[in-house]
């Protein structure tokens, strides 16, 4: 009995260990950022008591307000110290709510915003952004960078990008560009476009269908890494509280529990490059040249029909005369039958006598 007792104990910390692994992101608010800070107080003491580790990913205004105070700071080295990822968090001038940063001409982020405010607030761009998140941590990999626009803001961007798009595709949904599955089989490698970037994807579960459907998505995962989302925000706090308390039952001591860094960087997920772009303007032109040079297709020839004489078989009467019916008189050139009459004149009828 007490063998029976030691090998189910030895066996349950491997059931614990199985399974698909999982990340966590927490979004700093961009606005408000007292309020936010006190919502990640709270979300950052529930992950510690199951030993989950977040990705905390952070805006220029909110990392100045950390840093501000002597005491956030220390609060903030503590978290890492426990094993929390500290990440950047940015939304793109086509944004809604735009945080303010910008590498764009005036002209362009005119277009961009189109009758929304171009400037709230002092405008910055990328210098003054990556210089702020710097006071929070001397090297950031993870972020979730929401633009679309601005070329030179996405190339100095963290090389870990979570803020991407559903099942690991490059398309972004209709309108919500932070939106995913969150369902990772494999970690895109952007590498083939020049960016050096790799993608996962990340499911943002706001509401209770959210944590419902993620729930359900993360429950029918074998192997792979599971990634969602959560504002710190009052009205985020509900969604992190449900998803917690579900990982609890699914994990109870956070032993799938990774950063972003960690999955990539420990390689828990095969890597997928990207194709290669389409073929440039030279070379695509160059290509329909070719085409349209081509030798068109021909059919294969074709055999001529000859006449044959003697395949005139099918008009042959075959059988017993049926009484009562006079049989078909057969006496003519080309009835298939050679004849008396077409015998005795070599060369009358070749097509039945064959001479």
């Amino acid at each position: 009995m007490a063998r029976i007792i030691i090998g189910l104990m030895l066996l349950i910390p491997a059931i614990a260990d199985a399974g698909a692994y999982y990340f966590v992101t927490v979004r700093g608010g961009l606005e408000q950022p007292e309020e936010s800070h006190k919502v990640l107080r709270e979300m950052v003491k529930l992950a510690d008591a199951q030993h989950i580790r977040l990705t905390l990913l952070f805006g220029a205004k909110y990392a100045l307000y950390i840093s501000s105070s002597p005491t956030r700071t220390i609060e903030l080295e503590n978290w890492k110290a426990t094993g929390h990822e500290i990440g950047a968090y940015h939304q793109g001038p086509e944004m809604k709510d735009w945080d303010g940063y910008s590498d764009l001409p005036e002209k362009a982020l005119s277009r961009v915003r189109k009758d929304r405010d171009a400037s709230p607030g002092a405008r910055a761009g990328r210098p003054d952004y990556f210089a702020a998140l710097g006071r929070l941590a001397s090297e950031i990999k993870t972020g979730c960078m929401m633009d679309r626009v601005d070329k030179k803001f996405l190339a100095a961007a963290p090389a870990y990008e979570t803020c991407f798009a559903p099942d690991n595709s490059l398309e972004y949904p209709a309108g919500r560009s932070d939106s995913g599955s969150g369902i990772n089989y494999s970690l895109i490698s952007d590498t083939g476009r020049g960016e050096g970037k790799k993608r996962l994807s990340c499911s943002h579960p706001s509401d209770r269908g959210g944590v419902e459907a993620a729930k359900k998505a993360f429950s029918g995962m074998e192997t792979g890494v599971y990634g969602a989302s959560f504002d710190s925000s009052p009205s985020g706090f509900g969604a992190f509280f449900a998803w917690l308390k579900f990982l609890k039952r699914r994990d109870p001591q956070g032993l799938r529990s990774r950063t972003v860094s960690e999955i990539v960087e420990n390689h828990l997920l095969p890597e997928k490059k990207i194709p290669a772009d389409p073929l440039s303007g030279g070379e695509a032109e160059q290509q329909n040249i070719s085409t349209h040079t081509a030798a068109p297709k021909k059919d294969p020839p074709r055999l001529k029909r000859i006449h044959n004489p003697y395949t005139q078989m099918k008009k042959l009467r075959f059988g017993p005369d049926v009484p009562g019916k006079r049989p078909q008189k057969r006496d003519f050139c080309g009835d298939g039958v050679c004849a008396v009459r077409e015998k005795t004149g070599p060369g009358r009828c070749p097509r039945d006598c064959g001479r």
